[in-house]
């Protein structure tokens, strides 16, 4: 059975590297390692913002209600003699179509 989860506030990526929701976010995920994975999103955050400073602005949000996100390990379909990833392709071409961004 799925759980129900609060829906999540979102906001941009020039807003996310200063958020405390962000934090937040990740010390109920990662609570022993909140800290150092926080540390880590800042960074990776910090380097997107540069490479991409078209995308850093604060008025884009980074996601919206209209976006599912899949994050999966690709392992979790397989298919007997078919590398992971290409079973995992095959299958989200087949049944999340238009579905997953």
């Amino acid at each position: 059975m799925l759980k129900k989860l609060n829906p999540i506030k979102y906001a941009s990526v020039a807003q996310l590297d200063s958020s405390k929701a962000l934090f937040n976010g990740v010390k109920k995920l990662y609570p022993t390692q909140a800290d150092e994975v926080y540390e880590k999103l800042q960074n990776i955050i910090k380097n997107f913002k540069k490479r991409n400073p078209s995308k850093a602005r604060d008025s884009q949000p980074l996601f919206s209600g209209k976006d599912a996100i899949l994050i999966c390990y690709a392992d979790h379909v397989r298919e007997k003699g078919v590398p992971t990833f290409k079973t995992m392709r095959k299958f989200l071409r087949k049944y999340a179509c238009g579905i997953i961004n």
